[in-house]
C-alpha cells in the first residue's frame, strides 16, 4: 500500500491522456494501488478519445463514469463524508471528473499533469475499501 504522496509524485507532471493518465484511470491506478482490485481492467487498452472512452463506458454497460464506478465501489456518499484517500467526482469545465480526495483538496488530472480542485467542487464521492 501506497501513501497518496507516493502515488502523486510521479503523476503530477503527466499530462492527460485519454486512456492513460485520464480522471478514470488515475482514480483506478490508485484504487488498485490500495486494494489490489483494478476495477478499471475491462477499460485499459481500449480507448484513446473522449467518444472511445464513452463507447468503452456503454459497452460495459454504464451511461457514465459515476454508474461505473459506483457498481465498483457501492454507492455513492455526500462530499462531507469523504477522507483522505477517497475518490470524489468534481465538477469541471469539461464535465463530472473523478479525482482522489487529498484532505480539503482533490488531485484530478489536467492538460499539462495533475491539479488540484477545492473539495468543496465534489459533487459526490465513494469511500475506498479496505484491503482485503
Amino acid at each position: 500500500m501506497r501513501s497518496l504522496a507516493e502515488f502523486i509524485e510521479p503523476r503530477r507532471h503527466i499530462p492527460f491522456t485519454w486512456g492513460k493518465l485520464d480522471c478514470c484511470m488515475l482514480a483506478a491506478d490508485w484504487v488498485e494501488a490500495q486494494t489490489g482490485t483494478d476495477f478499471a481492467a475491462e477499460f485499459r487498452g481500449r480507448y484513446s478519445t473522449r467518444i472511445g472512452a464513452t463507447r468503452a463506458l456503454k459497452k460495459a454497460g454504464f451511461d457514465d463514469v459515476e454508474a461505473a464506478v459506483t457498481a465498483a465501489l457501492g454507492e455513492p456518499v455526500g462530499r462531507l463524508q469523504l477522507r483522505r484517500g477517497d475518490l470524489a467526482l468534481v465538477s469541471q469545465f469539461a464535465g463530472p471528473a473523478l479525482g482522489i480526495v487529498g484532505g480539503d483538496l482533490v488531485w484530478a488530472p489536467g492538460n499539462y499533469g495533475l491539479v488540484t480542485v477545492k473539495l468543496g467542487a465534489a459533487l459526490k464521492g465513494w469511500r475506498l475499501p479496505c484491503r482485503q
